[in-house]
């Protein structure tokens, strides 16, 4: 009777925490500051793009589909090296591994409401593995109860350490990880993105989920910024970082950009 009590108190713990609690060594698999934007296949690219648009997505969390896209971006370089394909790891489940893009198992997409399979090896089932994660760190799962005990603000800081849950020395770096990859100038370019319809990385990652949804730009407001940075001739700095002396300018890729909102 006492070992049937481990067990399940094992499993237990699994289903709350996800795929980063049974282990505290594991490795950085990409340095999000330096990976190279060429290992971004179209495999991968295609299914957060995919994921961003569903309406569980970006919408159902607050975010623009631009946001969304590297958020995912970033989660997705230090889960799996943007490796679709990335092979199942067993966490304690060896029935339910964690798979792919964003080390997810198929109980981690029915506590987020969905019915696809993560593991499936296909564009459906990298897309599902994405909006698995993705809904995941925004603390969807069981009705964002599983985010309760580390926060009740709903933001995606609180939904990585809940994620990452007693692995909690990797928390620093794969947040660092995810900024960079936020700020990127050439992962910006990879999606096709246009900086106005994105907020700081501050934002949207610390923001509580109310916050997310109520600032998020509108389209009209993209259309506007879009056109001022048309009219100027320059284009928008895809980080404040460019601008370390605040006067609204800064200088990326060789040439000068207005930082968004000056």
């Amino acid at each position: 009777m006492r070992l049937a009590s481990k067990q399940i108190l094992v499993m237990v713990i699994v289903a709350l925490s996800g795929c980063k609690t049974t282990r505290q060594d594991s490795d950085v698999k990409a340095d999000g500051a330096s990976w190279g934007v060429g290992n971004l296949s179209n495999d991968t690219l295609d299914a957060i793009k995919s994921a961003c648009d569903d309406p569980r997505g970006a919408r159902d969390l607050g975010l623009t589909v631009e946001e969304c896209y590297l958020i995912m971006a970033g989660s997705t370089v230090r889960e799996s090296s943007w490796n679709a394909r990335k092979y199942c790891e067993a966490w304690g489940n060896p029935g339910d591994p964690c798979c792919g893009l964003t080390q997810s198992r198929r109980m981690d997409a029915q506590a987020v409401g969905l019915r696809c399979n993560p593991a499936e090896q296909s564009p459906a089932g990298y897309s599902c593995n994405v909006l698995t994660g993705l809904r995941n760190i925004g603390c969807k799962a069981s009705n964002g109860k599983d985010c309760q005990h580390h926060s009740s603000d709903g933001s995606l800081y609180t939904g990585v350490r809940k994620h990452l849950g007693y692995n909690t020395g990797n928390v620093p770096s794969y947040v660092n990880d995810m900024k960079n990859i936020y700020e990127r100038g050439d992962i910006r370019a990879r999606f096709g993105i246009n900086n106005a319809a994105t907020r700081s990385w501050n934002d949207v990652f610390y923001g509580s989920a109310s916050q997310r949804q109520n600032s998020a730009p509108s389209q009209f407001q993209q259309q506007q910024q879009q056109q001022q940075q048309q009219q100027s001739g320059y284009p928008t700095c895809s980080s404040a970082a460019s601008d370390p002396d605040g006067d609204g300018w800064g200088y990326e890729n060789n040439k000068s950009c207005r930082v968004s909102g000056r």
